[in-house]
């Protein structure tokens, strides 16, 4: 299974490592290294979370330690004049080539964004519309740094509940993170905050001010989940009041 998860990469460090004994400092950190994320693979896991963050992390470190010392090795054996030096060669040519198609296949999908079929967390590639777009634009120039934004995280899910931080640079009170944190304060949270989008207008003023909420943005997902928010928003104006709106969305400020 090894074999399979690391690749080539595996039959090069192993020429590698012998041949670099002379940088025995850096040799010692490659093998602390390794030695470390063995130990964090079959011995340390994230409680509460899919039980294959840490080994997928700690996978990335030697593979990227790896590539180091194959530079390292690499470097030497272009100026080497040792009669192995052919043999070597023809060894990293015959490894990259058997990795080559992975790593086309990953380039491809890197790039890919006309695949918008379902994954277990959401399509396949996000589509920003325009009107989102006008969205993070006017978040970006109208409201402070740290101002805080609150999407339904549980109705959005791993698709887009984190699109706020992630393009219109902006906090939330909380939502629901894909990997290597426990889960359970994060789902707790999310069901408390989407509380507010069916209550009471005057309850969901005090929720958001509680969870430090300054701006509440509603799309189609949470027209579609919770029938008459906006309604609801628009009738404490002097508590929640509509700052912006385009034909998508929404945005209400708690005051």
């Amino acid at each position: 299974m090894t074999l399979l998860s690391c690749g080539p990469v595996l039959l090069v460090a192993a020429i590698a490592v012998p041949a670099l004994v002379s940088e025995r400092r850096g040799v010692s950190i490659f093998g602390a290294l390794v030695v470390t994320s063995l130990a964090f693979y079959f011995f340390v896991n994230v409680r509460d979370h899919g039980n294959v963050y840490t080994g997928w992390r700690v996978g990335h470190f030697v593979f990227m330690s790896m590539a180091v010392v194959t530079g390292v090795w690499l470097d030497r054996l272009v100026t080497s004049t040792s009669a192995a030096q052919p043999l070597q060669l023809a060894a990293f040519v015959i490894a990259v080539l058997a990795g080559l198609p992975t790593t086309i296949i990953d380039v491809y999908n890197t790039q890919d964004i006309t695949n918008f079929t379902e994954a277990p967390a959401g399509k396949m590639t996000l589509l920003l519309r325009p009107d989102e777009r006008q969205v993070f634009d006017w978040i970006e120039h109208n409201t402070k740094p740290d101002a805080r934004f609150q999407v339904d995280p549980v109705v959005r899910g791993q698709e887009t509940w984190a699109y706020l931080p992630a393009f219109a640079e902006r906090r939330m009170s909380v939502g629901l993170p894909i990997s290597m944190v426990p889960l359970a304060k994060y789902r707790d949270g999310s069901a408390e905050i989407q509380k507010l989008f069916d209550e009471s207008p005057l309850a969901a003023y005090e929720r958001a001010v509680r969870a430090k909420v300054n701006y509440i943005v509603i799309g189609e997902p949470e027209r579609a989940a919770h029938p008459g928010v906006e309604d609801r928003f628009n009738s404490i104006p002097n508590q929640m009041s509509l700052v912006f709106k385009n034909g998508t969305m929404s945005i209400y400020e708690v005051r």
